[in-house]
């Protein structure tokens, strides 16, 4: 289901393949590139999944993490340069990746009764790479869940967030110049119940127009790795 590539080191989770945590797991893939086939399920209910593909090495965005800490302005021929063929992060068509609270039924006629974790306020998830892609159909899931006491009684929960960042190396901080977040068609859900608190929503990429999109609400521009989005969006 997980394999590894070669040269610039990647991550596949296989199309259709179903990948599911315990309520209040937390997953976490660091590679290269990172591809979440067609079809794939990730699941960590309540819990935290964060997928990063990584532009630069560990090494050098460690270098230049602590170089730029010291608060000396680093000279643009020692910046690393961004390269295409890293930093890569897809979210297939049809693929979810969800951290959605759970529904935890203690009614009497339930046959999960008394045995699920109350785990049912929504999770977290921070996707980041240089080039991030939600494909057509696709969906990221952090809404909270519901307790169902014996007696049929309804106790909702507050959703989760949702950290999409695009054009920036998750490791060192530094901004990509190149990449760009492209989400068209994809579904993003922060639902929640009376009473509670719906999912929150973060956004990076190299630049952000709000305006009127002529087809859809979600277009990138790929040659500036614009994210335009219509006010129908909020």
């Amino acid at each position: 289901a997980v394999g590894t590539g070669e040269g610039v080191g990647s991550i596949t989770v296989k199309s259709g393949t179903s990948l599911t945590l315990a309520p209040g797991g937390s997953l976490e893939l660091d590679a290269g590139n990172v591809m979440i086939g067609n079809s794939a399920l990730l699941s960590a209910a309540g819990g935290s999944i964060k997928l990063n593909a990584l532009d630069h090495s560990p090494s050098l965005a460690e270098a230049m993490r602590i170089l730029t800490s010291t608060g000396k302005r680093v000279p643009a021929e020692d910046i690393p340069q961004y390269e295409k063929d890293r930093g890569n992060l897809t979210v297939g068509a049809g693929a979810v990746v969800t951290v959605a609270g759970g529904v935890v039924d203690d009614q009497r006629t339930s046959a999960t009764a008394g045995i699920q974790p109350l785990v049912i306020k929504g999770g977290k998830m921070a996707l980041n790479a240089s080039d991030l892609t939600l494909a057509p159909t696709s969906m990221l899931d952090v809404s909270g869940g519901v307790a169902i006491s014996s007696t049929g009684k309804l106790a909702y929960a507050d959703a989760g967030a949702i950290s999409l960042a695009a054009g920036v190396d998750s490791q060192s901080g530094l901004a990509v110049v190149g990449g760009g977040l492209n989400m068209t068609g994809a579904t993003l859900r922060g639902f929640a119940g009376v009473g509670k608190n719906g999912g929150s929503l973060s956004l990076q990429a190299p630049a952000i127009l709000i305006n009127e999109p002529a087809d859809g609400q979600v277009v990138t521009t790929d040659i500036a790795g614009k994210l335009s989005l219509a006010p129908e969006f909020f």
